[in-house]
């Protein structure tokens, strides 16, 4: 048997040898995926648009559960975006790091406020659609830079990110009250595992 043959059943035995390591670790650790929502306390305060500006103020409670028993999770960075039609508005990135626990659930707290110069017209008949009917739809991402600890064992950093799909009743044209709670709690969809 040559050099070469031996080098590559050497190097075919370690990549088996890590899959069936990998493979164990997986069936003991059984990840599951987190779960994300905009809790129904999330209010959108002020959101209106004159001469192209949009002026905003929206204040959002999203709680991430890691139903996990043997995983950890190390967040560390996370930021947050929100979007109308397609368009951004709010960006917030003075959201805390943190390590979650075992079957543990964190709420954070993005803020966004400010005014958004708005210079496409079809966010601007987006808007005035909405208005009439009584309600916004806002898009949240979160974007998140984490690590997973099982065992003794921390990967390296991953990307993630959650996206929420938003409706807040700010009640219709001809009827101000809002029919409908301003806001219901919300599921978002999250690409972990």
């Amino acid at each position: 048997m040559g050099l070469c043959c031996k080098l590559f059943s050497c190097l075919f035995s370690i990549i088996i040898t890590l899959g069936i390591i990998t493979l164990i670790l997986y069936l003991v650790v059984r990840p599951s995926e987190v779960k994300s929502y905009v809790e129904a306390t999330s209010q959108l305060k002020r959101f209106d648009l004159t001469n192209n500006t949009l002026d905003y103020t929206l204040d959002i409670d999203l709680s991430i559960r890691n139903p996990n028993k043997r995983v950890s999770i190390y967040y560390d960075r996370i930021q947050a975006s929100a979007s109308y039609d397609d368009s951004q508005f709010g960006f917030d990135s003075n959201l805390p790091k943190f390590h979650q626990g075992h079957k543990n659930t964190t709420i954070i707290h993005p803020a966004f406020a400010g005014q958004q110069i708005i210079n496409d017209s079809s966010v601007v008949d987006t808007y005035n659609k909405e208005k009439d009917l009584g309600y916004f739809n806002i898009d949240l991402t979160i974007h998140l830079k984490m690590k997973y600890k099982a065992l003794s064992f921390k990967t390296p950093t991953y990307k993630h990110d959650i996206k929420c799909n938003l409706r807040f009743h700010q009640g219709q044209k001809n009827n101000p009250a809002p029919i409908e709670p301003n806001f219901v709690r919300t599921k978002c969809h999250v690409n972990f595992f």
